[in-house]
């Protein structure tokens, strides 16, 4: 078991490494939902040890994520007539996000007292706002665009596209997750 789990594993970093595809994951539905398990947990810890008090919606926000993500691409692949690739496609998708997401979103929550500055500062016309540490928000844009890098090299890998309309297809399908949670919480707030 320890050995299949590191193989899978160093399947997972070949693919961050752009050295591998999701065609080299085993077509598991189990498996699937293993790594969805990891992945939902993961954000979960890493969200609820930065959320603030207005932050409290984020379970939805994971939720709706994982949801949207997975309908997203059952779709676009059953459309594209290549289906079989959805369970190695999702797996690798949400693998690599298992290992970015949880590492992003604490950096992420560190510039929170910047922007929270910025904006009181904007309000009461005070002088400017500390800067936040140049190298803490190259570090975060750099792992954001590793990140859609990856993820857009799995989804031209299964699509057979180019890397413009695998581009177009994972930023369709973030607007789609961001455009789902919005009207989820305009209809329980409104």
């Amino acid at each position: 078991m320890l050995v299949n789990l590191r193989a899978l594993l160093g399947m997972v970093v070949d693919i961050i490494r752009l050295k591998g595809g999701p065609e080299n994951l085993p077509t598991s539905a189990a498996l699937l939902a293993c790594v969805v398990g990891v992945f939902a947990a993961g954000t979960a810890i890493a969200a609820a040890a930065v959320a603030t008090p207005e932050q409290q919606a984020w379970p939805i926000e994971v939720l709706v994520g994982i949801v949207v993500t997975l309908g997203w691409f059952h779709v676009a692949l059953g459309l594209a007539k290549k289906r079989e690739r959805f369970i190695q496609t999702m797996t690798a998708l949400f693998a690599v996000r298992a290992i970015f997401t949880p590492l992003i979103i604490p950096l992420v929550a560190t510039f929170r007292p910047y922007f929270t500055a910025v904006v009181d500062a904007s309000k009461t016309q005070a002088p400017a706002a500390p800067a936040p540490p140049g190298p803490l928000f190259f570090l975060v844009l750099f792992l954001m665009i590793w990140l859609l890098i990856v993820e857009v090299r799995i989804i031209r890998a299964a699509f057979e596209w180019p890397m413009a309309g695998a581009l177009f297809l994972v930023l369709m399908q973030e607007f789609a997750v961001a455009l789902v949670y919005g009207l989820l919480l305009a209809l329980t707030t409104g």
